[in-house]
């Protein structure tokens, strides 16, 4: 077994491998994934719906739990139930296209994520 390298080698095998010591190379955007046109164009329609709520809510914040439940209900109250005889969605429906928002979202705005204890929060509540 060789000897084991020190911190200091590893720093001098990395520089030497083109590691760039300046900061300013590196920018602090997030790395998106890629996402499929099909995808995002679900994504893009919960979008759209988020701005038709903003139209009587000028104030929503996606990042305050209040706003997000209430957009939330907007949303189950938009959606066309197949299932149900009076046309509700299921929660698994509802979970689905809000989760397709918050994707949307967070697409849309890398700098402003809705942040995943604020999403995992209301995810439980249909659960409940």
């Amino acid at each position: 077994m060789g000897r084991k390298r020190t911190a200091e080698d590893r720093r001098r095998h990395a520089e030497q491998n083109g590691y760039n010591d300046d900061e300013a190379t590196v920018d602090d955007n997030p790395v998106p994934r890629d996402v499929l046109d099909y995808t995002k164009e679900r994504y893009d329609v919960q979008m759209e719906l988020w701005f038709e709520y903003k139209t009587t809510h000028a104030t929503a914040d996606p990042h305050n739990l209040k706003t997000l439940k209430h957009f939330a209900e907007f949303m189950a109250n938009s959606i066309e139930g197949v299932l149900d005889p009076n046309g509700k969605p299921t929660v698994q429906t509802v979970r689905n296209y809000f989760r397709c928002f918050v994707s949307g979202w967070n697409i849309d705005n890398p700098k402003a994520l809705i942040s995943r204890d604020l999403t995992e929060s209301l995810l439980l509540i249909s659960t409940v």
